[in-house]
């Protein structure tokens, strides 16, 4: 059993999932030795899913022992109330002074902590909504003792310097790099990523919900088993990390809807790999490898784990 390793942050992200059948036999041949390509349920011989998802990231807070970035300013604006609140008091001299300086005391931590919340949430709006891509496949790691089902991850783009920075200085080992987004329409949008052309083009379509909710969530077990799987990524040296990206699908809040798509890129992020022209049907029971949108998806951050 891989231990986890702590939470790094939290968010809530809208996501367009695009999964994308690929020649199996020339991804096998770009990833890291001891990663394998499974057999998968639905997918045809010689194909295997490469999974591309666009996302809204919200609300982005990053963690400190267990305590969100909130609470933390709530803390420590609290202990500045204090002492503020008690110096206060204290200056008014001895009987009542006593009295004026806890009640100071605690209006002050009151005030302080109230103003440091509001300030870490002002700051968060700023910071923690950005918008990212991530590419990730789904495979099997051989371990000594075990092997691992991981989704890894072949690249991410993000708009984001703050991300790239979290990338640099954490590293989970996602092959981050920032890109330039512009939507062209309602339904078509457009990722520039790199100075070399490197580029991708989604162009999106809402589709008929083809029967109940339950159905529908169902229909994507699949897609979103391999969602749930925990991340592997790889820095310099081939050294390998893990982490896990937890989703919230059972949150009341989750919308799932399904979105026909049509996915163009100049390359797949691995170097050598052909360029990308897909048609994904929207998800539902005749394709259970389909497209959809999900949104409002609460997700949990944890940091990385290097293995052996």
């Amino acid at each position: 059993m891989t231990p986890r390793p702590p939470t790094y942050s939290t968010a809530r992200l809208d996501s367009l999932v695009c999964p994308v059948l690929v020649d199996s036999g020339e991804l096998h041949s770009r990833l890291p030795a001891r990663l394998s390509l499974p057999r998968l349920p639905d997918v045809p011989d010689g194909c295997h899913p490469v999974v591309v998802e666009i996302w809204h990231v919200q609300d982005g807070l990053i963690e400190f022992g267990g305590q969100t970035a909130h609470q933390w300013w709530e803390m420590t604006g609290g202990a500045a109330g204090l002492a503020f609140g008690g110096s206060t008091g204290a200056t008014l001299g001895a009987g009542i002074g006593s009295a004026v300086g806890a009640a100071g005391a605690q209006r002050g931590a009151e005030v302080a902590a109230d103003a440091g919340y509001r300030a870490s949430v002002n700051s968060s709006r700023i910071i923690g909504t950005y918008n990212e891509i991530m590419v990730t496949v789904p495979c099997q790691l051989a371990q000594e003792e075990e092997v691992l089902d991981v989704a890894f991850v072949l690249g991410t783009y993000t708009d984001s310097a703050a991300s790239t920075l979290g990338e640099c200085l954490i590293g989970w080992g996602y092959g981050k790099s920032l890109a330039l987004g512009r939507r062209v329409t309602d339904d078509v949008l457009e990722v520039n990523t790199g100075s070399s052309g490197q580029s991708f083009k989604v162009v999106s379509r809402l589709a008929p919900p083809a029967g109940s909710f339950s159905a529908l969530r169902l229909a994507a077990a699949q897609t979103v088993r391999t969602l749930s799987l925990p991340l592997l990524g790889v820095l310099p040296v081939n050294r390998l990390m893990i982490s896990f990206l937890d989703r919230f699908f059972e949150d009341q809040a989750v919308r799932v809807t399904p979105v026909s798509v049509r996915l163009e890129s100049s390359h797949l992020v691995l170097d050598g790999m052909r360029a990308v022209s897909s048609d994904i049907e929207a998800i539902g029971d005749g394709a259970p490898w389909g497209a959809f949108a999900i949104n409002a998806l609460p997700v949990r951050l944890s940091y990385p784990r290097s293995l052996a």
